[in-house]
């Protein structure tokens, strides 16, 4: 192969093995998991967000459920851009003057809340050997 194209028919960038078909199967799915998850928090539930129904319909489709998901490899890129993104997004959202209002207690009680349940741990794990 040369140095432009990867072997068996992966993608050059992102080494995801690729096709229209592949493309054509994941939009569909994604469609369908957009608006099943719409339909579920919006219809059935009508109180949580429509989000929250597409990330249960995520979890039931994908290989820990019922493992449904055409192409898994290309939706694990696909999340880990997306997770990039909600990151991203969450930190322009973020409003400094109220973190600096709030900043030291909320970070004496993560701090308690990371350090306790580890120290809790390595005692319990000590006392058993």
């Amino acid at each position: 192969t040369t140095s432009n194209e990867a072997s068996d028919g992966e993608d050059v960038f992102t080494g995801v093995p690729s096709s229209y078909e592949d493309m054509y199967r994941s939009f569909l799915f994604l469609i369908a998991l957009f608006i099943a998850g719409d339909i579920l928090c919006r219809r059935v539930l009508r109180i949580v967000p429509p989000l929250l129904g597409q990330l249960l319909l995520g979890v039931l489709a994908g290989p820990e459920g019922f493992d449904l998901i055409p192409n898994p490899s290309f939706w694990i890129l696909l999340g880990n851009f997306g997770l990039a993104l909600s990151l991203l997004q969450s930190g322009l959202q973020t409003d400094l003057d109220l973190l600096l209002l709030v900043g030291p207690s909320c970070g004496l009680i993560s701090l308690i809340g990371t350090v306790l349940p580890i120290g809790i741990g390595v005692g319990v794990g000590l006392a058993l050997g």
